[in-house]
């Protein structure tokens, strides 16, 4: 079907302009630093741009965008539930779980609440637990908190993830105008902590918690941002902007709305 020639929002408020001359979607801005990294030799210019001191291993170097790597490897078949139940009991290893250990896959599952439904084949994702339903199972609040930083790192996909050796990468969080994030992020979550006295949990802390403890990876942390106002809280992490961002790269055989995209993201 050919488009409307009369009335639209576009035509209702004489806006002429294509919409990248507008867009404020983070995960853009990272898709086209994405791009541009992986072309001539952008990876090489940025990461001694940021004054990056670790070893890149060249074989092992790869860069992803919305990482995901606890939720995908949890999904490969190989992987059976005894495994899943140890790797949980040795990496959480909160009271809570070992007293877990005879229990049948549907009792563990039901325990932490898992989501849609428990089931009673699987050892589900952590990242399907009900902070609600295991809340009523850790007294100790510590290991609550620990229970919820588990739970959250599955469910957590960094912008965009340098791995420059097997051990170690450069995560990158993409800002217009926000600054870190913090956990939890829901209404009825944030009631729960609140009744157990906890402080929320930065983004950056918690990435640094996926990547180093449940990843074995040592991580850097940026947050490239529009607005230079935009701090995360985070003592470890650093901030850019995205004219700083893309200063030093060659930009070279960009189409041209991704040039001018650029330029105006950079002004």
């Amino acid at each position: 079907m050919p488009p409307s020639p009369g009335r639209n929002f576009p035509s209702e408020f004489g806006f002429d302009r294509p919409y990248w001359t507008i867009n404020r979607e983070e995960r853009n801005y990272a898709a086209l630093l994405y791009h541009v990294l992986l072309c001539n030799d952008n990876l090489e210019r940025f990461l001694a741009d940021i004054d990056y001191k670790h070893p890149v291993v060249a074989d092992q170097v790869a860069i992803y965008v919305e990482y995901a790597f606890l939720r995908d490897m949890w999904n490969d078949e190989a992987l059976g539930n005894e495994q899943k139940r140890q790797a949980i009991t040795h990496l959480l290893g909160t009271r809570d779980v070992r007293a877990l250990t005879e229990a049948s896959t549907l009792e563990w599952n039901t325990h932490f609440g898992a989501t849609p439904r428990p089931s009673t084949k699987h050892i589900q994702n952590p990242g399907r637990w009900s902070l609600d339903k295991f809340d009523q199972h850790i007294a100790n609040d510590q290991e609550f908190r620990e229970t919820c930083k588990f739970k959250w790192s599955f469910n957590i996909k960094p912008d965009l993830v340098i791995q420059t050796a097997s051990d170690q990468a450069v995560v990158i969080e993409a800002k217009y105008e926000s600054g870190e994030s913090f956990y939890p992020t829901s209404e009825t979550a944030r009631r729960v902590w609140e009744r157990r006295h906890l402080d929320p949990v930065g983004q950056t802390h918690l990435q640094q918690y996926m990547f180093y403890d449940l990843l074995g990876i040592d991580s850097t942390h940026l947050y490239v941002v529009k607005n230079p106002h935009a701090m995360p809280s985070h003592a470890g992490a650093r901030t850019l902007t995205w004219g700083q961002a893309f200063g030093g790269l060659d930009l070279t055989g960009l189409p041209p709305f991704a040039a001018a995209w650029l330029k105006q993201l950079a002004d």
